[in-house]
């Protein structure tokens, strides 16, 4: 392995070390757990005006957010997505939610809908206009009534729509949206936190392929050889000297 390449694998074994510990952590074992969550922000501010039919007014953006589950995962910090437009929260107050499939609350199309949103577009929405554009086509999927298909997920008919507000974000939620069904899935564990008078939102973890984790312990094997190597090297200088 040449030194160039090395260093590549060990950077990449040092990024998904990292992503591992800032990851949130929702239980793994199932749902219907509980635990405390708080709104702190938008991710990308400040959130983009949107018109919305039977609404008035809205911010669309990713959260900031911090979820401290009473199971044995640790609290987490994370980028959440409303999921909810008739209740609201107040921002750095605290409210008790319970951990959700979305299957249950949605059923099976939506929940597919949304994993694929996660897979194929969640990652790259950071700046504000692509979180607009991410909350919008979130909404989209949980709002509108008579979405089957992902033909018919647009934002300019049916019962949800966004009649005014940013057109870039308008038009890039409806390009995802219309190529949801031919893109990928599975990417993330999306986890519901719904509390009975607060806003509920969307937790997203990723989920890593097992070719991830073979990748992450060779990394960190590496990392370790290496360590020992120049442990080894400074024992030769000293003996030396």
């Amino acid at each position: 392995m040449t030194k160039r390449t090395l260093r590549k694998t060990l950077a990449v074994a040092a990024a998904m070390t990292v992503t591992a510990l800032v990851a949130p952590q929702p239980a793994l074992a199932g749902y219907s757990d509980t635990g405390s969550l708080k709104m702190t922000g938008y991710a990308y501010p400040p959130a983009l005006g949107f018109a919305i039919t039977g609404h008035s007014s809205v911010g669309a953006g990713g959260f900031n957010a911090s979820y401290d589950p009473s199971g044995p995962m640790a609290a987490a910090s994370f980028v959440a997505y409303c999921i909810d437009l008739v209740q609201s929260f107040n921002w750095n107050t605290a409210f008790t939610v319970t951990e959700t499939d979305p299957n249950s609350l949605f059923g099976g199309f939506k929940a597919g809908a949304l994993d694929r949103l996660y897979t194929q577009h969640f990652a790259a929405a950071n700046t504000q206009t692509l979180s607009a554009a991410f909350q919008l086509a979130v909404w989209e999927i949980v709002t509108e009534t008579t979405a089957a298909t992902y033909a018919a997920l647009d934002l300019d008919t049916g019962s949800f729509r966004a009649t005014a507000g940013s057109s870039t974000a308008r038009t890039t939620a409806d390009n995802w949206l219309q190529a949801l069904g031919a893109g990928a899935s599975g990417g993330y564990k999306l986890t519901a936190l719904v509390g009975p008078n607060n806003q509920d939102q969307m937790m997203a973890t990723p989920v890593a392929e097992p070719e991830t984790y073979a990748m992450l312990l060779a990394g960190l094997g590496l990392m370790g050889f290496v360590a020992r190597r120049r442990r080894a090297n400074r024992t030769v200088l000293n003996l030396g000297a």
